[in-house]
């Protein structure tokens, strides 16, 4: 279930053990972009967002959705930084 998802990566202690399950979880499972879209608001930084979100792409089973994301960073050269992941 996608709750426990959250919950599990929420439980941990740090932002980067946060991101390592959060890595962990994504690497063994597909994704759909609004699924990361929520993962990613758990992340208060930019740059943790950012990193999870590149990682993530390869993961993700509706990569043409990936540009909702957008939304979800404060800064045009995060965004920019993502695009260069998904128009390779």
């Amino acid at each position: 279930d996608f709750n426990d998802t959250l919950k599990s990566i929420n439980a941990r202690s740090t932002e980067e053990s946060k991101v390592l399950s959060a890595k962990q979880i994504i690497a063994s499972n597909c994704f759909t972009t609004a699924m990361i879209k929520r993962v990613l608001q758990i992340f208060p930084s930019e740059d943790k967002k950012l990193e999870i979100a590149k990682f993530s792409y390869a993961h993700t089973i509706d990569q043409g959705n990936y540009f909702k994301l957008n939304s979800e960073f404060k800064n045009e050269s995060s965004i920019d930084e993502l695009n260069k992941v998904i128009v390779k």
